[in-house]
């Protein structure tokens, strides 16, 4: 069965938030890592359901090549693609901002609290 087919079917039995789910739940993440939930356990030594935003753009960030990028690393196109999906994600409304100052640059900044199992990390957003 062609990828199209199989993809044309899903699309008219499944809404759009249960294809992504599904993606999610099994697409590998890295070496071996399996799923949205092995990966936040992997990366930030926690449950999905417990991932910050910050976490979360940065876990999103690596999906085009998951085995390339990583998304504790400090490559360009992942903090660059994170902050693109984090901006969109509060153009949306899906989370609200992060704690946020202003640079001598005007640009937003927000400092991602830390967790027991990861270093402080600060982000840098683009102000409108």
């Amino acid at each position: 069965m062609s990828e199209a087919l199989v993809t044309w079917r899903m699309e008219k039995v499944l809404s759009k938030r249960r294809i992504l789910e599904l993606y999610l739940n099994v697409v590998e993440w890295g070496e071996g890592i399996f799923g949205i939930e092995a990966a936040s356990r992997h990366y930030y030594g926690k449950p999905s359901s417990e991932l910050t935003p910050f976490e979360a753009t940065r876990l999103a960030a690596i999906l085009p090549s998951p085995k390339r990028y990583n998304p504790l690393g400090d490559q360009r196109y992942v903090t660059t693609r994170a902050n693109d999906i984090y901006n969109i994600m509060i153009q949306r409304g899906i989370i609200a901002p992060e704690y946020e100052e202003m640079n001598e640059n005007g640009e937003s900044s927000f400092v991602e609290e830390p967790s027991p199992s990861s270093p402080s990390k600060e982000r840098r957003i683009p102000s409108d």
